[in-house]
């Protein structure tokens, strides 16, 4: 736990201080030499070292994906991306996979996104993981592939009946960036099968474009019910 202890008269920067009343505070600046950082920790605590992530090379910078400290993994990753580190991929590729933590899965997923070498294979096999997190980032991304890659929705149509809620709410927004009708499918599936006025609400954001076959899923043995007169209403469609 690091403590800042700030010691200065004015907070405020001075462009936004009117300029009689830096007259009277007078030095806008006293304290500037003042102040001190603690750091606490327990007692004979054995402390994690801090990497100099500045002078770290690209695999020093993937291996640093796997820290426990989010914050080092959130720097890792932003000197990956701004590097352009694309030789990082393969690496990126196995942490995806292998690493322990799935918030490191999750970085490194993201990193290669970033970089622009993320593939449907990868994401294939995110889609598959065993952390929710991991998958409902692997929908997300999926979207990227929907166009070059169709056969990615074959995996994702499963997820409408994942056991993780925000899992199922990613896949109610993407569905409506595939225009398979087995997207529109899975769409009334969910309808169906939630009652989570997020999920609902994602599901309806998708609507548009797969309205015809969610209105005839929807209305096959049960007649008109209230979230299928609102698809209606919202996409127009009064056939």
């Amino acid at each position: 736990l690091y403590i800042v202890d700030m010691y200065r008269l004015v907070i405020e920067h001075p462009e936004w201080i009117p300029s009689r009343w830096q007259q009277e505070l007078g030095d806008l600046r006293a304290g500037s030499d003042k102040g001190r950082i603690y750091r606490v920790y327990p007692k004979n605590a054995k402390l994690r070292s801090i990497p100099r992530l500045d002078r770290a090379d690209t695999a020093g910078l993937v291996a640093a994906l796997a820290n426990p400290s989010g914050t080092v993994r959130d720097l890792a990753q932003q000197q990956l991306t701004w590097t352009g580190a694309k030789a990082a991929a393969p690496a990126l590729e196995k942490l995806v996979t292998e690493a322990a933590r799935p918030q490191t899965r999750v970085q490194a997923l993201c990193t290669l996104d970033t970089l622009g070498a993320l593939t449907p294979a990868v994401v294939a096999r995110a889609l598959k993981d065993r952390h929710p997190g991991v998958r409902r980032q692997a929908v997300r991304l999926g979207d990227g592939f929907a166009a070059s890659s169709p056969e990615l929705l074959a995996l994702i149509t499963p997820l409408v009946d994942d056991a993780d809620a925000f899992v199922r709410q990613q896949v109610a927004y993407s569905l409506g960036e595939w225009k398979s009708p087995a997207a529109g499918v899975a769409l009334a599936q969910l309808v169906r099968k939630n009652q989570d006025p997020f999920i609902l609400a994602a599901a309806m954001s998708s609507a548009l474009p797969h309205s015809a076959t969610m209105i005839a899923q929807m209305n096959t043995g049960g007649g008109a019910n209230r979230t299928l007169m609102e698809i209606v209403i919202a996409t127009q469609n009064f056939k």
